[in-house]
This record gives structure tokens, sequence and C-alpha cells, in this order.
């Protein structure tokens, strides 16, 4: 009975697979998320196997605006470089210049932090296998984080939370209509965000209720408790500045000595409803006005007049 039961053991200990880690091969790792804004740059790698994998030299990351036009060198991995069965490889790539190699403080230390490019606002990264083209994202504006929707998936969206090294989260979005909604947006000058209110009632804002935030998603205004907002009528957030200009509309905010930022020339902007996306806008070169025409329509235009509080006209 006991050698029975011992043969048993043994032959279900033999009947479970050993894994061992293998090269990896064409079709087994994707680019799962990338980030050109926030504490640092990084590009994640997805393993989509069950297998441990190693890679070397045959495998490689390129930039496109950078490495194609600056002769900066591309992300070669050195033999051995392991990425876990399902799992991840996070890289940092970072560029500086000829006379430091420091890397960005802020890298974590499980990072592949690799002097060789600097991901830009428009951009693109590809994956190459023995030369030849694995995978690559491509963007047009600043991203917080761009990558599958979900982990080795086919979907790409630039609405995820950065997770670097874990698994991709996207973003809330409000469910139905929002009753506010990014209206105008000006990146050019005294930056400011024109919000309106799109409903036939008049709205008392809550505590923590509504914020805008940029593509960093860092930096941000908190919209006051009990800040009003009529039916129809506008409030316009001035992010860059903790004092209100002699120009600013009568229902205007500032932003807070800390929380204040600035546009850049490829941006984005987020309204956000607790932690729920009500709304965004995301240019690709500075605008001097980008909004709705006719006021909280469906129809975005990139040349409007400035008209901050008042409506908008092309």
């Amino acid at each position: 009975m006991k050698k029975s039961l011992l043969l048993i053991i043994m032959l279900i200990v033999i009947a479970i697979p050993v894994w061992s880690a293998v090269p990896a091969r064409s079709g087994m790792i994707v680019i799962n998320e990338v980030a050109s804004t926030g504490k640092y740059d990084f590009i994640e790698l997805y393993n989509t196997t069950g297998n441990e994998l190693t890679l070397d030299s045959s495998w490689a990351l390129a930039d496109r605006n950078e490495s194609r036009l600056d002769n900066d060198p591309q992300i070669a991995f050195s033999a051995g470089t392991v990425i876990p069965a399902y799992g991840y490889l996070l890289i940092a790539p970072y560029k500086t210049s000829k006379m430091s190699n420091a890397a960005p403080e802020g890298i974590p230390e499980d990072t592949l932090a690799v002097r060789s490019f600097a991901i830009g606002s428009q951009d693109e990264i590809s994956l190459y296998y023995n030369n030849s083209l694995e995978d690559f994202i491509e963007w047009t504006s600043d991203v917080n984080s761009i990558g599958r929707s979900t982990d080795g998936g086919d979907e790409t969206t630039s609405f995820l939370v950065p997770t670097p090294g874990k698994k991709n989260e996207p973003e809330i979005f409000m469910q139905g209509n929002s009753p506010l909604l990014l209206n105008e947006v000006c990146s050019r000058g005294l930056d400011y965000i024109e919000i309106i209110n799109v409903t036939n009632q008049n709205i008392i804002i809550g505590k923590n209720e509504w914020l805008v935030i940029d593509s960093r998603k860092n930096d941000y205004v908190m919209i006051p408790e009990g800040t009003a907002i009529d039916a129809g009528e506008f409030l316009v957030i001035y992010p860059d500045v903790i004092r209100l200009p002699f120009s600013a509309p009568r229902n205007s905010i500032s932003s807070k000595e800390g929380f204040k930022f600035g546009f850049g020339n490829s941006d984005s902007v987020y309204l956000k409803y607790f932690d729920m996306i009500a709304d965004t806008l995301t240019w690709s070169e500075h605008v001097t006005s980008i909004g709705r025409l006719p006021d909280g329509g469906d129809t975005i235009d990139l040349d409007m007049f400035l008209t901050p509080g008042k409506t908008n006209r092309d």
C-alpha cells in the first residue's frame, strides 16, 4: 500500500510541467505601456507567454523622433535580460549632455535605466526583433500613459492610469452626459480653461467634487466648494497663476501655490468628477484658443478667438 502511494506521488510530480527560461522569439513580447511625461519616461514590455523569457541583442527599442533625427542610440538588450512569465520589463530611457551619464532622480531601482533617447510629446516607440518591426505605439500629444487596455491585448488607449511594471489600469469615465464641459482652452500666453454649465439648472460645486488636471496628472486645480456656475454660464480657471489677472471675467478662479501648472505645445487637459473623467481636450501644437462651437456643442475648433467667460466665436 505504501509503495503504491509513493508511486502515485512520483507520477504526480513527474506530470507537473517545470517551466524554464527560454529565448524570446517573434510574437512573444509586446510594448504594453509608455509614458512621455510624469516623474520619469518609461517603456513597459510584456511577456505574453507562460514561460520566463530571456532577451539578447537581437531585440532593440527605437524612438522615432530622437534616434532617427538626432542619431541617438537605440536600446539594445544584454544577453540574459529576463522577463517573467506573464510579467513585465520596465525600461526608463533618458538623454543627458555629453558631460554627464547620471540617470534622472526618481527612477525605481528595479527599472532598467538606459542612457539613450528622450521620449517626445509627439513620438513613436518601436520594438525590433532581428531588425524587423515587432510592435510600435505612437501618439501626437504628451501621454502620461498610453498602452493596451488589457495587458498584451489588441486595443490601445491613451486613457490609462500610469502603472509602470504593474497590470494596466484604464481610466474611469463618467457614465452619461456630464453637466459641466471644457468649453475653451488657451495654451499660448496666459493659459486658461473655460468650463460651461450645459444644463438648465444652476450648479453649486461640492467639496473635492470637480477638478481640472493636465496631462502629467500630478498638478491640478480643485474647483472650490461653493463655487456657483449658473445655467448656460461659464467658469474660467487660470491654472498658472495664484492671483487673478485684471482681465479675468467675473466668474473666475486661480490656482494655489504648489499646484499651479501651465500648458505645453502638445498637451491635454481633463475635467474630472471625483476620480472619473467627465471631459477632455487635446492638442498637438500650441493653441491660442481651442474649444466648442457652439458653446457646449460637439464640434471642436482649434482656431477660435480668445473669449474667456464669453460666447465662443470663430
